[in-house]
């Protein structure tokens, strides 16, 4: 019965919804990670198209992939190249930044649907609606799995949603880890945020990784707890917009994405062109080209194999086989070693050992481990 159910909802969460509005790696520790030359070439997981949109405003990647399985994360990544390449800054940021577009229908048909493909379209003829406030409907970012999140938030006191915004304002460790202390901690402790772990870790939703951690839910909120904290207490958090988004629903015009701040917009409208959107598993498009990568960014998906051995050795010969002499290829996990990597993987790659100045500038910071590998010569199979 737990393995139906299980199915039912990845099938329902991985093909039917969003599960990324935004994405959860920081595209500018990435940036310091790839270190890209003029005319690099990237391999990369789509999510929500923000670190995709962020790359491509650096001049030296020369083409970027966005490759997700899930068909609503592709809509979602080709309806921003469209209201970046045929819209106006304005629509951008109320569908993306406010997450809320009361008006979205009329640009939407006129200037934004017909450049979509006929899945990304009907994606948005169904859930346009989305951008628009009615009834329990707050606006896009409560609308995805992740707005999941922003959702329990918004069920807290007014005055304490007041007192955690400040967070977001200040680039002061002292005063950020007392409103840390005293209005976001309590959270990660109290009954409701331990019954929802509990029933993650038992059902396998919404994650496996959670299990990773632990599987005592007591275990997972405190480590969860102490890398949100450093992260919001030892960094600006007057920069970090990824908490702000997840728990209160919208970004602010000083606090955003590169993609969603106004100067950038222009840049855009032609560096955007650079990224190319397919519906595939990593392993069926890699097979099927030709082409070799230069970087692959593979945000947390290996983690999602290792219950698979047979799937994670196709998965490497597959990245292995799409590779240089001299690939860089990062990835986030919440493994602590490399026990779950095939062993004739270890015999191509170098592990960069000396990036941890560059992680640590990571506004997010859940992951476990982030690694650089490089690769030493590609996999012929």
């Amino acid at each position: 019965m737990k393995k139906i159910i299980q199915k039912i909802f990845y099938d329902y969460l991985f093909n039917k919804k969003i599960v990324y509005n935004a994405c959860m790696e920081d595209p500018r520790t990435d940036m310091l990670l790839l270190d890209p030359n003029p005319g690099s070439n990237i391999f990369m997981l789509g999510s929500g198209g923000c670190n995709a949109l962020h790359y491509a405003l650096n001049s030296n990647f020369e083409s970027i992939l966005c490759i997700d399985a899930n068909p609503c994360q592709v809509a979602l990544i080709n309806i921003k190249k469209q209201v970046i390449e045929n819209g106006t800054f304005e629509d951008l940021w109320k569908m993306f930044g406010d997450g809320i577009h009361e008006n979205i229908k009329i640009p939407y048909e006129k200037y934004y649907r017909p450049g979509l493909d006929s899945n990304s379209a009907s994606f948005w003829d169904k859930n346009l609606k989305n951008f628009q406030i009615n009834g329990s409907n707050q606006g896009f970012h409560f609308h995805t799995g992740c707005g999941f999140i922003t959702r329990c938030f918004s069920l807290l006191k007014e005055e304490q949603l007041k007192q955690i915004s400040k967070i977001f304002e200040l680039d002061d460790q002292k005063q950020q880890t007392l409103l840390y202390e005293q209005y976001l901690e309590p959270i990660f402790y109290n009954l409701f945020t331990r019954t929802i772990i509990n029933f993650a870790i038992h059902l396998g939703i919404p994650s496996r990784q959670i299990g990773m951690i632990n599987d005592n839910a007591s275990e997972v909120l405190k480590f969860l707890n102490e890398r949100i904290k450093r992260t919001l207490t030892k960094l600006p958090g007057n920069e970090n917009y990824f908490y702000h988004v997840y728990i209160f629903g919208h970004y602010k015009r000083d606090n955003a994405p590169e993609y969603l701040k106004e100067s950038n917009y222009l840049l855009l409208k032609e560096t955007h062109r650079k990224i190319k959107v397919e519906n595939a598993y990593v392993d069926d498009y890699l097979n099927n080209s030709n082409e070799r990568f230069s970087h692959f960014a593979l945000l947390d998906h290996l983690d999602w194999l290792v219950h698979d051995y047979g799937l994670l050795e196709r998965q490497w010969r597959a990245i292995l086989s799409r590779s240089k002499s001299g690939t860089k290829i990062l990835i986030r996990t919440y493994f602590n070693g490399f026990e779950w990597m095939p062993d004739f993987v270890k015999k191509h790659i170098n592990i960069d050992s000396n990036i941890e100045e560059h992680v640590a500038t990571d506004r997010l910071g859940i992951y476990n481990k982030t690694y650089l590998l490089h690769v030493r010569m590609p996999f012929v199979s």
